[in-house]
């Protein structure tokens, strides 16, 4: 690239290169143009642009179709651990433009997959940029926000340790049932041990969700079923999944701990049997498939 051949020598020449670039209609060229900024002792560095440029690279972001080029995942990482803010705010934008396209077609607010994980954590003051994604998810009734901010959340949260429950429980504990509501939505990218590891948490948030009725109920039993089964799953053909197992059999023993025909006993006995009924579906087809004629 021009910008980098030019920058040990005129390094000002070169970040102006670099921010008249626009690469809004070309993901791959964006992802180029971030290369640079990410070298380790480069000339080009992001401190080098004017606020002027860096809101215009940011507006290009917006638009982009995808982000989940390498070196722009690499910068937005790096960016992240000093400015936690700016990086939600870039997606919460792109979220915002999801929202308001008809149809979105091929454009993907937030990645697939985080190949490079977000650094937010690296922020001392990184509970408050979470907590404010996860007040702004309850503001709406978007699928795309619910979804992909949710999405965003779990990147950014790096984990659901006691910290990010904690963060959860606050909003548990909201006045209305958007603020519950929303954090369903954060739980449905929770993962897939949520529900065996952090049995009192779960007990909170189908009490909490009870306050409201049935649909906000079934709002939350159906997000805390969906992290179960987040992830790929693999096994040993004729033998039933691992996941199954351990669903069916930890549910099982939790449920026998719940007071008789309450909300929790009621929803772990359901897992169980889930994932039993699964075993003995793969254990069908697997039987079927095995009918050789030779």
């Amino acid at each position: 690239m021009a910008a980098q051949r030019i920058a040990p020598e005129h390094p000002q020449d070169a970040v102006d290169l670099l921010a008249s670039v626009s690469f809004r209609d070309e993901p791959r060229l964006g992802d180029e143009i971030f290369a640079p900024l990410v070298e380790a002792g480069g000339a080009l560095r992001w401190e080098l642009l004017s606020m002027a440029q860096q809101a215009a690279i940011y507006e290009e972001l917006v638009e982009v179709v995808e982000v989940d080029g390498h070196w722009l995942m690499m910068f937005l990482s790096q960016r992240s651990a000093t400015h936690p803010l700016e990086v939600i705010d870039l997606f919460r934008s792109r979220i915002l433009k999801a929202e308001a396209l008809e149809r979105p077609g091929a454009y993907q607010p937030t990645p697939f997959h985080w190949d490079v994980p977000l650094r937010i954590r690296e922020d001392g003051d990184f509970l408050p940029v979470l907590r404010g994604l996860r007040d702004w998810i309850s503001e709406s009734e978007s699928w795309v926000r619910h979804e992909m901010a949710a999405r965003l959340f779990a990147a950014a949260a790096g984990g659901f340790d006691d910290a990010i429950l904690a963060l959860l429980r606050e909003g548990l504990a909201g006045a209305s049932q958007v603020s519950v509501d929303g954090v369903a939505g954060i739980l449905r990218k929770a993962p897939r041990t949520i529900v065996y590891s952090e049995v009192p948490f779960v007990l909170e948030a189908l009490d909490a969700a009870a306050r409201f009725g049935d649909d906000c109920e079934q709002t939350m039993r159906g997000a805390l079923w969906a992290a179960t089964i987040t992830g790929s799953r693999m096994g040993t053909p004729g033998e039933p999944f691992p996941e199954d197992v351990q669903q069916r059999d930890e549910c099982a023993k939790i449920a026998t701990t719940l007071p008789k025909g309450s909300p929790g006993e009621t929803f772990y006995k359901a897992l169980s049997e889930s994932a039993q009924e699964n075993i003995r579906r793969h254990a069908e087809m697997d039987a079927r498939d095995d009918r050789r004629e030779w």
